[in-house]
Formats: structure tokens, sequence, C-alpha cells
């Protein structure tokens, strides 16, 4: 009797066991995992190691001005008589009297203190009167190349002369007075062959111009020019700037 008990409830047990094996397969089945993506940490943005240099911004070029601002006689120191002209020669008299023959160019640097309406230069032809002389009138504009630069300082004069006479004075007049202020007058030749020129002062004492010959300095050097004011100031020279 005791056997038969206990065989049932081995078969209950093993009953049971089966029933709870089969609800947890149903309710506890376990899903096929899906597989975690590892999502990498973002890598550091490389900094530059220095700060961007930035494009230099162009500077526009400066307009070239006058050293003195024309128009107010600065240097005149007053004006004497305003109703008479006076002829004045920037040439100095002191000194050796020589030639400067033009071969590039010849300028000289002056500066007028009050209006003036002519300006003359004396030059030799060599005896044959043959050859050109170009004079180009500029206002003075801080530096012999700024001065030159034609686009920014167009020249106040142009004017030609062809197989003048030995020794004539060759002049340039001005339909309008020209104001007082510094000033550049400049000559070519386009033939130095023919041999043409100005009479200048070597040696000179009481310089109050700047001979450029070729473009440099030509110390000790001065030609001119004679200038007709038309007005008769005190002082009838200004200071030549650098």
């Amino acid at each position: 009797m005791r056997k038969t008990w206990f065989l049932y409830f081995l078969v209950l047990i093993l009953i049971l066991s089966g029933c709870n094996s089969e609800s947890g397969d149903k309710d506890g089945a376990k899903s096929t995992p899906t597989p975690a993506i590892r999502t990498e940490a973002p890598g550091n943005t490389e900094e530059p190691d220095e700060d961007p240099t930035a494009e230099p911004t162009e500077e526009p070029t400066p307009e070239p001005v006058p050293t003195v601002e024309p128009g107010k006689e600065t240097y005149a120191e007053g004006i004497k008589d305003p109703d008479k002209g006076i002829r004045y020669t920037f040439r100095p008299s002191k000194g050796r009297a020589d030639h400067i023959m033009i071969n590039e160019s010849l300028a000289t640097q002056f500066f007028a203190t009050t209006t003036f309406n002519k300006i003359e230069l004396e030059c030799p032809s060599y005896h044959d009167n043959i050859g050109t002389i170009v004079m180009e009138l500029y206002r003075w504009m801080g530096s012999y190349d700024l001065t030159l630069d034609k686009e920014s300082n167009p020249p106040l004069a142009v004017k030609e002369f062809v197989d003048y006479a030995d020794n004539a004075l060759l002049a340039m007049e001005f339909d309008e007075p020209l104001v007082d202020g510094e000033y550049l007058l400049y000559l070519t030749t386009p033939d130095p062959t023919e041999q043409v020129g100005v009479w200048a002062t070597y040696e000179a004492e009481d310089l109050h111009t700047r001979t450029y010959r070729d473009g440099v300095e030509f110390e000790g050097v001065g030609f001119g020019p004679i200038i007709y004011y038309t007005k008769t100031p005190n002082k009838l020279y200004g200071p030549i700037s650098g």
C-alpha cells in the first residue's frame, strides 16, 4: 500500500514538474538579444596651434600733398607792394658760372613766396641753334619721385622749345598767376646728342634752390629760374624741403 502511494506521489511530482517547465517556456521565453551597437565617443576636434593669421588689409596709397599749404604767402614775411611785381633770379650770383648739359633730365626745386605769372631760364645750344628742350612745371609733393608722378600730380604747365637761339631766355608764361609754394621745374630733351642745357652757378654761395641731374641731387650747383612775381614780397624765396 505504501509503495502504491509513493508511486502516485512520484507521478504527481513529475506531472507538476512538467507543467511548470512548459509554463516557464511559454511565459518566460527569452527573446534573442539584440546586439548593442557601441557608440564611440566623439574625438576631440583638433584646435589650431595658433590663431589663424588674418589676411592683411591693403591700405590705400595716400595721396601726395604739398609740403606747405599753398596760397597762404607763409614765407613772404608780408607784402611790400601788392600792386607792383618784381623779377627775381634764383640762380646765385656768387660762384663759378658754367653750363649744365641735359642728358636724361635736369631739374630745379624752388620756393616762390607769392604769386607769379612767368619763369625763365638762360639756355645755351652750343653755337649751332639746334636742339630741343621740354620744360615741365610741377607743384612739389614732398619727394622727387612723388612730384614727378603724373597720375597723382600732373604738370601745371608743359612747353617745348625747338631750335632756339644760343643763350636764349626760354620762358613759360601763365594765363592765371600761380600761387606761392614749392615747385619743381623739370627739363628733358628728346635727343641729348643735339647738346642743349642751361647756365648755372657752381660752388654756389647763398643757394636757395636744389638741383637734380638725372634724378640725383647735384650739390653746390644752382641754375634758376628767373621768376616774375605779381607782387613785391618782403622775402623773395622760401625754404627748400627734403
